[in-house]
Parts: C-alpha cells; sequence; structure tokens
C-alpha cells in the first residue's frame, strides 16, 4: 500500500488527467486547492478559503481539444462545458473572473492571470476539429481581444516596472492572435516589446557563459525570475524566431534554456529538481536558491524547452526534460496528482494544485506521439478510493467529492475540510466542542488517526481496503491493520 517511489520513468499521463477531471464542474469551472508552491501561499494563508475556479488551470482546455480530435470519450462534452466558462466569465471591466490563484477572491486583478487564459484559449483554437473551429473562432478572437484592451491597465508597452514573465506572456498571446488572425502589425507589435523585454531583463552568466537568466523586473536587479515562468518566455521566443529566422530570438531562447538546466540541482531523493531562483546579495554577486521550490508545476517550462530541443538538435535539452519526467514519476501518487514542493514543511509541500498540475498534463500530452490507451474522463470522483499523502507536519486526503488536510493526533494546526464540487473550503472547529463551521455535507467519510512519534508515523485506526496511500516523509509508516468500509467515497 505504502508508495513512495513510482516504478516507472514516465509519469502516469492517464491518472493526472482523470485526477484533473474530477475537479470539473458541471457549469465548466474547474475548482482546487490553490497551492502556490514557489512563493509559499495558498488562499487558507490569506484567511480566504476559496476553492473555486482558477484561470491558471485554463489549460485544461487545449488538452481537452487534443483529446477529443482523438477520439478520447468525455472529452467533448468537458471541452464545451470548460470553453462556455471561460468565454462567459468575466468582470465588469473586462478581465476574465476567478483571478485570484493563491490568494484567492480577495484577488481580482492581474495581468498573468488574463494572459494565460487567452493563451490556453488560442491553442485550443490550433487543436479544434473543422466544425468546432467554425463555431468558436470568432468568440475567441473577440474575448481575447477584448481581455488584451482590458488588460492595458497593466500598461501599455513594456516598461522598467513590467513584470517579465507576465509581460511576455502578453506578447505570446499577441503572436498567437496574430497568427489566428493573419494580423502582421499585432505581430510586429509583439515582436518589438518582445526585444525590449530582452534588452531590460536579460542577464548573462547565470550560471555560466552560455546562459541568460530573466530579473522579475527591470525596476529590481536584485531578483532574477524562478524556474517555472520561463516556458512564458520560450514558447514566444520559438514563434519570433519560426516567424522572422532573426538569430537574436535563438540565442535569447538557447540562453533561458540553459539557465534552466545548468541551475538545476539534484534534491535528498536523488532527484532533478528546478530551482527557485537567483538573489544579489551586498557584494554585487547572485546566489542561487534551490528550495522550498515546486515539483508540480514544471510543465510549461518544460514545453518550451522540449520544442526548443527539437528545433536545435541539442541533447542536453533533451536529456533535461527526460530526467524531469522521471522526476514526475517519483513524486507521482497513484490517484495522479504529484507531490507539490518540498522545503517549506507545511502544507505547502503536500497539497496537489490544479493550476499547476493542468500545465504538467499539457506539457506531457504534447511530449508523447500517442495518447495512453486507458485515458479516461469519466466522472472519477464515484469510484475513487481513499487517496492519502502523508508529508512532515500534516496529511492531504481525497475520497470522492471531498478533500481534507489532515493533522496527526495531537497536532492540530489545520483541519480543514473542502469539497471538490464546492467553492469554498473550512476548518472543522469540531474539536473546542462547540458547534460545526462545516454543513455535515463536509464531513470526509473516512476517519484517519495517525500519530507522528520521533521514530514512525502510526496508523492508530485500520485504513481502507484499497486505500492509496504514500509516504512522503523521511519516516517509516506502521499501519496496523486494514478493513473494508462499510461505505464507499462515492
Amino acid at each position: 500500500m505504502i508508495r513512495r517511489v513510482s516504478l516507472s520513468e514516465q509519469p502516469n499521463l492517464a491518472a493526472l488527467v482523470q485526477w484533473l477531471a474530477s475537479w470539473i464542474q458541471e457549469s465548466g469551472a474547474i475548482h482546487g486547492f490553490h497551492n502556490h508552491s514557489v512563493w509559499g501561499g495558498n488562499p487558507y494563508r490569506w484567511n480566504d478559503f476559496t476553492a473555486g475556479h482558477t484561470t491558471f488551470s485554463a489549460l485544461m482546455l487545449p488538452l481537452l481539444a487534443r483529446l477529443e480530435t482523438r477520439g478520447t470519450e468525455h472529452a467533448e462534452a468537458l471541452l464545451e462545458r470548460m470553453l462556455e466558462f471561460q468565454l462567459e466569465s468575466r468582470q465588469p471591466n473586462g478581465e476574465f473572473d476567478h483571478v485570484g490563484f493563491q490568494v484567492g477572491e480577495s484577488l481580482k486583478g492581474g495581468l498573468i492571470h488574463s494572459m494565460v487564459p487567452c493563451i490556453a484559449l488560442l491553442l485550443a483554437l490550433k487543436e479544434f476539429t473543422p466544425d468546432r473551429h467554425r463555431r468558436f473562432y470568432s468568440r475567441i478572437v473577440s474575448v481575447v481581444e477584448e481581455v488584451l484592451d482590458a488588460c492595458r491597465i497593466y500598461g501599455d508597452g513594456v516598461s522598467i516596472h513590467s513584470c517579465a514573465n507576465q509581460e511576455y506572456a502578453r506578447q505570446w498571446v499577441r503572436l498567437l492572435l496574430a497568427e489566428a488572425t493573419n494580423r502582421p502589425e499585432l505581430r510586429e507589435l509583439a515582436l518589438r516589446e518582445l526585444a525590449a523585454l530582452g534588452e531590460m531583463c536579460l542577464v548573462p552568466n547565470l550560471p555560466d557563459s552560455e546562459s541568460l537568466g530573466s530579473l522579475r523586473a527591470a525596476i529590481d536587479p536584485n531578483i532574477i525570475e524562478p524556474a517555472e515562468y520561463y516556458g512564458l518566455m520560450l514558447e514566444p521566443l520559438l514563434m519570433a524566431h519560426e516567424t522572422t529566422g532573426n538569430p537574436l530570438w535563438w540565442e535569447q531562447a538557447m540562453g533561458i534554456a540553459r539557465h534552466v538546466i545548468r541551475s538545476s540541482w539534484i534534491d535528498a531523493a536523488g532527484q532533478r529538481r528546478f530551482h527557485r531562483l537567483y538573489h544579489r546579495i551586498p557584494d554585487g554577486t547572485f546566489v542561487r536558491i534551490s528550495e522550498p521550490m515546486l515539483i508540480a508545476g514544471m510543465g510549461l517550462t518544460l514545453e518550451g524547452i522540449r520544442k526548443w530541443a527539437v528545433r536545435s538538435g541539442d541533447p542536453e535539452l533533451a536529456k533535461f526534460v527526460d530526467v524531469c519526467h522521471r522526476t514526475f514519476a517519483y513524486y507521482q501518487h497513484l490517484g495522479g496528482f504529484f507531490l507539490s514542493a518540498t522545503g517549506w514543511r507545511n502544507e505547502v509541500d503536500l497539497v496537489p494544485s490544479t493550476a499547476w498540475h493542468s500545465q504538467d498534463a499539457w506539457h506531457l500530452l504534447q511530449s508523447r506521439e500517442t495518447l495512453p490507451e486507458n485515458i479516461s474522463l469519466k466522472a472519477s470522483t464515484e469510484v475513487a478510493p481513499l487517496r492519502v499523502l502523508l508529508g512532515d507536519t500534516c496529511f492531504y486526503a481525497e475520497c470522492g467529492e471531498h478533500w481534507r488536510i489532515g493533522d496527526y493526533l495531537t497536532q492540530d494546526v489545520f483541519t480543514l475540510l473542502g469539497r471538490k464540487d464546492e467553492v469554498r473550503f473550512g476548518r472543522d472547529m469540531s474539536w473546542v466542542g462547540g458547534p460545526r463551521a462545516l454543513p455535515e455535507s463536509y464531513q470526509f467519510p473516512h476517519r484517519i488517526s495517525i500519530l507522528k512519534t520521533d521514530e514512525k508515523l502510526i496508523c492508530m485506526e485500520p485504513l481502507p481496503e484499497g486505500c492509496q496511500l504514500m509516504n512522503a516523509t523521511s519516516l517509516p509508516v506502521e499501519l496496523g491493520g486494514i478493513i473494508d468500509p462499510a461505505n464507499s467515497c462515492g
């Protein structure tokens, strides 16, 4: 039952996609615990308790579009629902709604939060069957144009105040839109902005003379972008090179790819990992910081590196993508999701986020010539077993529509309960003796009672037959008995 290391060197894409599909609602929204495992935030930490739709999960759109064209059952229905939701989910100012991600609904604005769904819609458009293309082309183009216009509030051009990854994302949107609409003036604008970004933000010699990092913003010379953001740069640079043949884009993209690859590190489990970032110290040099850092969420950058590996034929790039796939496989739960991160030593390491996992699934789908035969998009919460992931300070569990962040015995810190089909989650405060803070429908189907000692984790009560348990700690687990529960997780 305990599974910490995958026996495969490739992640299970079918299980990952099925897990993601279990969060998609009838409305077309995709819910999740929106854990930002690079910056360490999530709605719980901001006292927001939102688990509703986030635009960062929009890359499920091109994924579903490709699955539909390959004949995957149920992909059409899910795609239709998600398209309608994303196209109609707008704020009065024109931006997309539900943009808060790691701080929940308390944040309503952000360039990147509106650019990611624009990218996803335009990538989906490229995957559409001819009939669907005809039905959605004008709507997608119109919405993207309106959102681009609304996002002029974040500046009408690249400046020293621009957040680099967000502006690169805007140029990717412009290039995709120019391609879809045959508008050369839009393409030229994007190319000018890409050139300006390179001049202001790219930093040589990180970590060597062949590598280029990027400042997060030109106004702050101290912080270099974390590794997971570089896919937002590599993709538009690829389109720029394909369009113009200008060697400048080749040099910048290959430098960025080498920055990510040569800054990577080997973690305590022997797995190749993205580095966190570089930070300038008082003597003027940069130091690399490896963790705390995500595991889930490497997908966009890996996809950019993969495409440049194909274009350049450089074996260093191709090998890195393959090695990172083995990292995904090592840290994948039988339920399909990945361990989120390491180094935070709290729930940020543990709880999977659909926002990051959708990026990973889209990359893994593109990296394969053939689809796994066993991809199922059926409502998996109807049949899902109890899934448990053990961490240093707490555990994550899900069962059917229920999910929870639970505490070990005598360590009452989190006690969070949620449902995949609900926009809100909350604390189960019954332990103080007062009334329950949540409706009875939030009650988790199984009692999980685990004591953490100095030497091991001890299951104080039997776990149900078929429980999928993964131990992400350094301690052994003493299971005790196993029983077949009277009730299922459905």
